[in-house]
């Protein structure tokens, strides 16, 4: 993260569509399309992917079912029809800018031959879609894939030109409760300060992005079921935050307390948990100060009555003249 010098690693949905087919490449008798470009190591959904993350995925990608069209949205994750099933992915390997494989699908597809056509006389047009997991860090406003963990589906899809060329539409992915999970399963394992830092830099970076898309499309009628569920999504960091802020201000507040008593010479163990949340309960600094000299004139008295009472006692029952001790013990 920005002006950050701890990476937090943490796992990411990912989809990326890369143009693939070559005219040059295509076995029409044994239904194979070679040497297809699974995923590049540049991504224009703002990723970039490390060459070992894809030399290790290799196993994932070979033998990966291929199927037509996207899945629903919001059903990425659910099992594929069987009928939309087009092949096999198989000898897949990895070269200087990504994962290549060869195709090998159903000759009696219905979509056999229109896959046939496009692929020799319009290969741009069609591409692989995939949506997988995977492992990395922010470096410089960039997602770094490090490992791809899963791969869920491969698909063979097509889209409207863009002026980024076909199939490198940029699409702009929700943060999912999984990867918000994972998140905070990593930084636990870091001190308690530097978590404190990446969780506010994560929150944020999250909250500007989502605010960006939606003042590029404030121009028009926010009724699409998108903008709605980007406003939510807004909504829903907005109360995070806030509630991010209130716990960094009571844990700085209870800090300056602990400072306070310390200052004030009270002993650890009297400075109880009890205590602080009445000196954070306390309405103004004033009362704060109040309490804690009574806390300290309440040690102080608790120490010089006990010494007191006992010299007492013993001058009256243990005198040091004999005659008065023999007196006393008759």
């Amino acid at each position: 993260m920005p002006g950050s010098h701890l990476q937090i690693h943490r796992t990411q949905a990912l989809q990326e569509m890369e143009t693939s087919l070559s005219s040059t490449q295509v076995d029409v008798s044994a239904g194979v399309i070679k040497r297809v470009k699974l995923i590049g190591l540049q991504s224009h959904n703002g990723r970039r992917y490390l060459p070992q993350a894809l030399e290790k995925a290799i196993p994932l990608y070979e033998g990966a079912k291929v199927y037509i069209n996207h899945p629903p949205r919001g059903q990425e994750l659910q099992p594929r029809d069987y009928r939309d099933r087009l092949g096999t992915l198989r000898g897949v390997t990895f070269g200087q800018t990504g994962l290549y494989g060869d195709l090998h699908f159903n000759p009696k597809h219905p979509l056999a031959e229109q896959l046939l056509w496009d692929a020799q006389h319009a290969p741009e047009t069609i591409g692989f879609s995939h949506h997988a997991e995977g492992r990395g860090y922010m470096e410089e406003g960039v997602f770094v894939v490090e490992e791809i963990i899963r791969v869920h589906s491969v698909d063979l899809v097509t889209m409207p030109a863009s002026t980024l060329g076909l199939f490198e539409a940029e699409e702009e992915e929700d943060p999912t409760a999984a990867e918000l999970i994972s998140l905070i399963e990593e930084l636990k394992k870091f001190p308690a300060e530097k978590v404190r830092v990446e969780i506010k830099n994560y929150f944020l970076e999250l909250y500007q992005a989502i605010q960006a898309d939606v003042d590029a499309t404030s121009e028009h009628d926010a009724t699409t079921e998108q903008e709605l569920q980007l406003q939510q999504q807004i909504e829903s960091l907005q109360l995070q935050l806030q509630e991010a802020r209130q716990v960094e201000k009571h844990r700085q507040q209870r800090q300056a307390l602990a400072q306070r008593c310390f200052e004030a010479r009270l002993p650890n163990g009297t400075v109880t948990e009890v205590f602080l949340n009445a000196l954070l309960d306390a309405s103004d600094e004033r009362q704060v100060t109040a309490l804690i000299e009574d806390r300290r004139k309440l040690l102080a008295a608790a120490e010089r009555p006990q010494s007191r009472a006992f010299d007492e006692i013993q001058q009256r029952d243990f005198p040091h003249d004999p005659k008065l001790f023999a007196d006393r013990l008759r």
